[in-house]
């Protein structure tokens, strides 16, 4: 399997990496899907470096590096520095909760039956602008 078809470019790994490097693509709370050049599989934090405020919590898009094990989990290491991060407001603690990292695209879709909530539309319309105007700021 190539990494590099999921978007992965060699500079994104740091000077001191050690593990494999992997792309998160679903997050089940403590437990990350990814893929990498092994394969796909699954993976759990290394709770010491993540709990103790080493580094950013994986969420789906992510690079992250990894200690890959056929056998089971993999255990991720470190997460990657993000190109974009897509994040809304957390309902009850008003922070940040993590949506997608490292994405080109956004779709916003919503029903059109009673559920439909042009609010709801504006905030994630509103989340993707400024994803976007992120991104081109950090390009140029």
């Amino acid at each position: 399997m190539n990494l590099n078809d999921y978007g992965f470019t060699p500079d994104l790994l740091p000077e001191d990496a050690q593990g494999v490097p992997a792309r998160i693509t679903a997050v089940h709370r403590e437990r990350c899907a990814l893929v990498c050049e092994h394969g796909e599989g699954y993976g759990r934090l290394k709770k010491g470096a993540y709990y103790a405020g080493a580094g950013q919590f994986p969420t789906v898009g992510d690079f992250v590096l990894i200690d890959w094990s056929p056998a089971g989990d993999s255990r991720i290491l470190r997460t990657l520095p993000r190109r974009t991060y897509f994040f809304r407001r957390a309902p009850l603690t008003g922070g940040e909760q993590a949506v997608a990292a490292n994405c080109d695209w956004v779709f916003v879709m919503q029903s059109m039956n009673q559920n439909f909530n042009l609010k709801r539309l504006e905030r994630y319309l509103a989340a993707a602008w400024q994803i976007g105007r992120a991104s081109c700021r950090e390009r140029v």
